[in-house]
């Protein structure tokens, strides 16, 4: 069926592409809980236990609260992974959890105030409200 699929025959290809398409709509679970369970098994290539910390092998992966620990200039800093919206899709940032004294060089200190000037911009509010919204509809926002 795949390799009629990427046949130079258009007929064929269509047809194989619409009997994969039928496979794949007839082979679908029920909508709800087993529906999404699949969807994240396929889209995001992890499941519950994963999350859990029942299989290893996923190194990198973070979830919403995860604390991970890093060296900054010899002290160690602490971080919280945040689901949040950035360019349209959910992402996990990490951020630095409060109390913790951080020394940023000159350089880190211009960024910051450039960034903090830029935010203050028409077009930077409209995209932070976008982003709210969207993860509102989402139900990322509590």
């Amino acid at each position: 069926m795949i390799e009629d699929m990427f046949s130079d025959d258009v007929e064929v290809a269509d047809a194989a592409i619409e009997a994969a398409c039928e496979v794949v709509l007839g082979n679908l679970p029920d909508a709800g809980e087993p529906l999404d369970k699949l969807y994240n098994d396929f889209v995001f290539s992890f499941n519950e236990a994963d999350l859990l910390g029942e299989e290893a092998g996923f190194d990198g992966l973070r979830f919403d609260g995860q604390k991970t620990t890093r060296k900054v200039n010899g002290k160690k800093v602490q971080y919280q992974v945040h689901r949040s919206i950035r360019n349209g899709q959910v992402a996990f940032v990490a951020k630095r959890l409060k109390g913790q004294k951080v020394r940023l060089s000159a350089a880190q200190k211009q960024g910051l105030k450039k960034a903090n000037a830029k935010n203050q911009t028409a077009n930077a509010i409209r995209k932070r409200l976008k982003s709210r919204k969207k993860g509102q509809s989402m139900g990322l926002y509590k």
